[in-house]
């Protein structure tokens, strides 16, 4: 029972017309600057920022925790997540410039879901403090070196995922319960039966925490959230059960009234694990992480296995999906336009 627990958890906390993939054959104008985070077979992490179809390592470690990271828009710093001596997962800061290293976090349990507020010198960041099961966002000034936890003494309510508007200064949040998670995995252990996700709740926050709005729920299981840039729209990509034939599907809802419709799915597309949604030009086109079903399967040195993935550009108006960065020997964590 115990193993079951463990393996629907960490599924749950981390997650038409068949189109042709083209690969990236775009002008010069159509380059969009990217960081992306790849881990290769041996446990490497690389940092790289992605500019005229070139990638500059900008950072490279031995991979600890899952690995989060953004990058300032003058690419002088990167604030990135790693262990700390504790084997903690905390917040750090590279100079670029320099390649000083300084640690700005020390208290959490883990750190991930990193935004930066660059005009308020402000990053907001998903945690777990010591002794809880549920995550919370924080913010931390740069300047002040202030950490304020939201809703701290809520041992309930967890965050799945944010995502920070930087026109508005206003946050979007997937929310769920942690007893409701709970009371689905022992029910879904007792009676064999398929796992039911908790109700997950798209929240909209100000800056300082306050809950201004529930925009909207929906019954399945949600793996990340995006805003447009306007704040009238939010992408999410949603996947009733996930496992290697799930049908993972984005959405697109409204931040004014929460509904919302199938913009893409991956049974449709020859792909699966559809994660990490982005607007590159509001209602024109999105960049997102996925696997083909046919991609190479990869090991690392610890044993485990994965499908090799790609970033992929869909065009919402003609509906063409482009392949737009990929590398061998390795996956990729994770990646952020620059226009976020």
């Amino acid at each position: 029972m115990k193993l079951k627990i463990i393996i629907i958890l960490a599924v749950f906390i981390t997650i038409g017309t068949v189109l042709v993939v083209h690969k990236n054959t775009s002008s010069e104008s159509d380059y969009q600057d990217m960081l992306i985070l790849f881990t290769d077979q041996n446990l490497t992490v690389s940092y790289f920022f992605h500019h005229k179809n070139t990638d500059d390592l900008v950072n490279i470690k031995k991979a600890a925790d899952f690995p989060t990271a953004v990058l300032s828009n003058n690419k002088n710093e990167l604030y990135y997540t790693d262990f700390d001596s504790n084997s903690d997962t905390q917040l750090f800061k590279k100079d670029l410039k320099t390649s000083n290293i300084s640690q700005l976090t020390k208290n959490f349990k883990s750190v991930d879901t990193l935004k930066l507020d660059e005009e308020n010198q402000k990053m907001y960041m998903r945690v777990l403090l010591k002794g809880d099961k549920n995550f919370h966002i924080a913010t931390l000034d740069l300047k002040t070196k202030k950490m304020v936890v939201w809703n701290e003494g809520n041992k309930d309510r967890s965050v799945k995922f944010f995502d920070f508007n930087k026109r508005t200064g206003l946050v979007y949040a997937v929310i769920y319960s942690e007893k409701e998670l709970y009371h689905n995995l022992v029910e879904f252990n007792n009676n064999h039966t398929t796992f039911k996700s908790p109700l997950h709740r798209f929240v909209m926050f100000d800056d300082k925490g306050r809950q201004l709005k529930e925009i909207g729920q929906i019954n399945v299981q949600v793996q990340d959230i995006s805003v447009s840039t306007s704040g009238e729209k939010i992408l999410f990509t949603s996947v009733s059960n996930p496992n290697e034939g799930s049908n993972y599907v984005i959405n697109e809802m409204r931040t004014d009234d929460g509904t919302y419709f199938s913009i893409f799915e991956s049974a449709q597309n020859k792909l699966s694990n559809l994660q990490q949604a982005q607007y590159l030009q509001e209602g024109r086109k999105i960049y997102f992480l996925a696997a083909a079903n046919d991609a190479k399967v990869l090991k690392d040195e610890s044993g485990t296995t994965a499908k090799l993935r790609s970033i992929y550009q869909y065009n919402l108006i003609d509906q063409k999906l482009t392949m737009k960065w990929s590398k061998n020997n390795g996956i990729i964590n994770g990646f952020l336009l620059f226009n976020k």
